[in-house]
């Protein structure tokens, strides 16, 4: 599991360069970590990420 949510956060802070080249840190004054960091919260991906988690106990899991 952390491995799987460490990828969303490494595309979440790092530039597309930053991923290619492989870079192990991330720079927090960059456009790419603030338009990232944005877009996560504009898009609300702290909630599919965490409805992914709990499965069948997430709150937005609907039993059809």
């Amino acid at each position: 599991m952390d491995a799987f949510l460490d990828i969303f956060y490494c595309f979440m802070v790092n530039s597309a360069d930053d991923i290619y080249n492989n870079r192990s840190t991330y720079d927090s004054d960059s456009d790419a970590y603030k338009t990232g960091i944005e877009i996560y919260f504009l898009s609300n991906m702290i909630r599919y990420l965490g409805d992914f988690v709990l499965q069948d106990k997430s709150p937005y899991s609907y039993a059809g």
